[in-house]
């Protein structure tokens, strides 16, 4: 709030005054109406045909995208690599924190 900014006091209204009154009559109306209904009109069949028509699946294994790649011999090796580097790599957090806990211990 903004300094020298004047709020007026609020008020609060006893239960059942006149404006209580009109919201409880106002949310009565609210609740009684009845929802719009949506009417289709009816198509003919050669138009329901020509849309089905065009709206046909493609079949099954044309939309199967294929999951399992061949790895090159290249490829394989560049993982192995990595994968031995990752080991030493954990090894030698492992003997690190091994180290340190011994050493908390001492």
């Amino acid at each position: 709030m903004k300094a020298g900014v004047i709020q007026a006091k609020l008020k609060i209204s006893r239960p059942g005054d006149i404006y209580e009154q009109e919201a409880d009559r106002l949310a009565e109306q609210v609740m009684r109406m009845v929802e719009p209904q949506v009417q289709r009109q009816p198509e003919e069949k050669e138009e329901r045909k020509e849309e089905e028509e065009l709206i046909q699946p493609k079949p099954l294994p044309e939309q199967i995208t294929p999951v399992v790649q061949r790895q090159t011999e290249e490829e394989k090796e560049e993982e192995e690599e990595l994968q031995a580097k990752e080991k030493a790599i954990v090894r030698k957090l492992c003997l690190a924190l091994l180290a340190l806990s011994i050493n908390k211990v001492q």
